[in-house]
């Protein structure tokens, strides 16, 4: 994990104060790289590129950051890893390349400067960086698949800024670029979250998965796709109806053979560890079926809010003495939290506000005192097989109505009117509802959904809502049109969450709450080949008798243990729900009585008594309006000074 940042000057105008500009935007990124950092500056003063380093490969190696190419040509700053930088190495060496480090870094900078943006496809790994080659006057950023690393970019009057983070390029924008973004406010009720290739301010997005962005002298950036997933590599497979025995088997040397890529070879690691089935599946397979000795961390949730007959840490212990993992246990620091989230919710920029990346925090603090470097974390499974509740209830509804065309049409047409969706949800008829019934195209409301769009046009214009969610969440992109046609239901939601919500919110919370105490999180499920395969996999090994994920929980009822495998969904152990216990500490009410963001924000008028009589229901959007509240004031700091 590292830190990347840069500036380039594409209208051909040399920048002045390079040298200052640039190490400010890198020091404000040691804590994702605190092992080395560097910064570099071109001759001709239209580049400035910066550089933290978490030392991951080769990790005793100085190496002057960031790297140039052998060539003298070529500068890499680079965040991430390639999983299969060994082979790799190998290749370029028969190729001619000869090498200095064991790093991935000089393997990555080496391959394309040999092949360019091709050899990214002989890559397996996570990345977001910034390739600069000097002759050129060529700026390359790209972003991986799956979305595992982030890049934000703003560009203003002719010059392109980039980093890992939103808040150096806000020290470098002028006051006319930093505005907060009246959509991503919105988005942030509708979602948790701002639209995927967006942030909180207008002018600053996040670079999409799969895409470079190619910079030239003179010329406007573009945004280039580079790859997507191609589930329909599994269709054949899939069309066979393969019995859960062959599907196992695929599923076992995918996964075994992107675990043992992905296992760090030159520092100690863990592996996070709770009472749920998808965690389970990466101890399983980390600890060899249980013949290799690995180390496990579980946080003990906040007060046992879990109502299941048996609890997180219950289901973990059977989990970690079945596969003899030397666990550690650790308890909620409280005041450890508030100070986390007090200096993080005035730093929401990047658009999350998901209070639960505080769970991600505590964990990073714990292993990070260990000494140790890398934890993986299981994200993407749920979304891959259909891991919630509220995904079980979307495929039932789907399967309703797929039979009923009669029934579907009338209860589109009623879906039309808001006064009849608001007799439906008083008569309890409220699954009955067609979201967006006007857009044709595929839809649902993915886990992270948080306010319904009638609720929030209470205090929001309705027209300020409207056609919001044809370029957010719970939809799929038109560059999925050829397959989307071959998929059903149950695999549309999957390829809408791995496109849109893994890489673009889970992946912004995990870095959030990770990288923001120095820790690289890992995650096997995301290897694209998984993913593929795993989109294909039949409703029949997703949903039964409102159990969820199917095929995950048979697989750990075959090696681990039946109770944990059918243990009911606890989720993660720190929500919403939660905050209450730290309002007063926070001052999470007195902030909203006293702030200006319901003047400001696309709010309708004397709201603020509404959000904050709880008997309307907006206390739900405390914390989102509170982050809210703090970065703007934390803004108008930075534009005064």
């Amino acid at each position: 994990m590292c830190g990347i940042a840069g500036i380039f000057s594409f209208n051909g105008r040399p920048l002045k104060n390079l040298k200052s500009r640039i190490y400010k935007m890198t020091k404000m990124l040691r804590h994702r790289g605190p092992d080395q950092e560097g910064i570099f500056i071109s001759n001709d003063n239209l580049c400035a590129i910066g550089n933290t380093r978490l030392a991951i490969t080769d990790p005793n190696y100085k190496m002057k950051l960031p790297l140039i190419s052998r060539n003298k040509n070529n500068i890499l700053t680079y965040n991430g890893e390639i999983f299969n930088y060994e082979y790799l190495r190998k290749y370029l060496i028969s190729k001619g390349v000869a090498f200095k480090t064991k790093t991935d870094t000089e393997v990555l900078l080496e391959g394309l400067t040999l092949e360019g943006l091709s050899f990214l496809s002989k890559a397996d790994g996570m990345w977001a960086f910034g390739l600069y080659n000097k002759r050129k006057k060529e700026l390359i950023l790209s972003r991986d698949l799956l979305g595992e690393r982030h890049l934000f970019y703003s560009i203003s009057d002719g010059v392109l800024y980039f980093a890992s983070e939103p808040l150096p390029i806000i020290h470098e924008l002028k006051k006319k670029d930093l505005k907060i973004d009246d959509e991503s406010v919105i988005n942030a009720m509708l979602f948790n979250g701002c639209a995927p290739g967006k942030s909180l301010i207008k002018n600053i997005k996040r670079l999409l998965p799969g895409r470079n962005i190619i910079a030239k002298i003179n010329k406007n950036p573009t945004e280039i796709l580079f790859k997507k997933l191609h589930p329909e590599k599994w269709f054949d497979f899939f069309s066979k109806k393969p019995n859960e025995k062959k599907i196992f088997e695929t599923f076992n040397n995918i996964l075994s053979e992107s675990l043992a890529l992905r296992t760090p070879k030159d520092i100690p690691y863990i592996s996070a560890l709770s009472g749920g089935i998808d965690s389970a599946i990466v101890s399983l397979y980390m600890s060899k079926f249980g013949k290799k000795k690995t180390d496990t961390i579980f946080l003990n949730s906040f007060g046992n809010i879990y109502t299941d007959k048996m609890t997180e840490q219950q289901a973990m212990r059977i989990t970690s003495s079945k596969l003899h993992t030397s666990n550690r246990e650790i308890e909620f620091n409280h005041e450890e939290n508030i100070k986390n989230f007090l200096k993080e919710s005035k730093n929401s920029f990047d658009g999350l506000f998901d209070c639960s990346f505080i769970v991600y925090r505590q964990l990073a603090n714990a292993i990070r005192k260990d000494g140790k470097k890398v934890i993986f974390m299981s994200d993407a499974l749920d979304e891959s097989l259909g891991g919630y509740l509220n995904d079980y209830d979307s495929w039932k509804k789907d399967t309703y109505f797929t039979s009923r065309k009669t029934q579907l049409f009338i209860f589109r047409i009623l879906s039309k009117s808001r006064y009849a969706r608001s007799i439906l949800r008083k008569i309890g008829m409220t699954k009955f509802i067609i979201n967006y019934p006007n857009f044709r195209r595929f839809n649902f409301s993915p886990i992270h959904s948080f306010g319904d769009p009638d609720f929030i046009s209470k205090i929001v214009h309705e027209k300020k809502i409207k056609d919001l969610f044809l370029t957010t969440f719970g939809t799929i992109d038109n560059i999925y049109d050829d397959v989307v046609k071959e998929l059903d239901f149950t695999q549309k939601m999957s390829l809408s969450y791995l496109t849109k919500s893994v890489p673009d919110w889970f992946n912004l919370r995990s870095d959030k709450g990770f990288f923001g105490s120095s820790i690289e999180c890992r995650l096997p499920f995301q290897d694209p080949k998984l993913v593929e395969f795993l989109i294909g996999v039949p409703p029949s090994l997703r949903f039964a008798k409102k159990k969820t994920k199917v095929f995950a929980r048979n697989v750990v009822n075959n090696f681990i243990s039946p109770k944990v495998a059918h243990k009911q969904k606890a989720g993660v152990p720190f929500s919403t729900k939660n905050l209450k216990s730290y309002e007063n500490k926070l001052q999470i009410e007195d902030t909203l009585r006293n702030s200006e963001i319901f003047d400001y924000f696309p709010f309708k008028k004397n709201v603020k008594n509404i959000i904050l009589d709880p008997k309307y229901g907006f206390n739900k959007f405390w914390w989102t309006f509170y982050c809210l509240s703090r970065t703007m004031d934390n803004l108008k700091e930075i534009r005064d000074s």
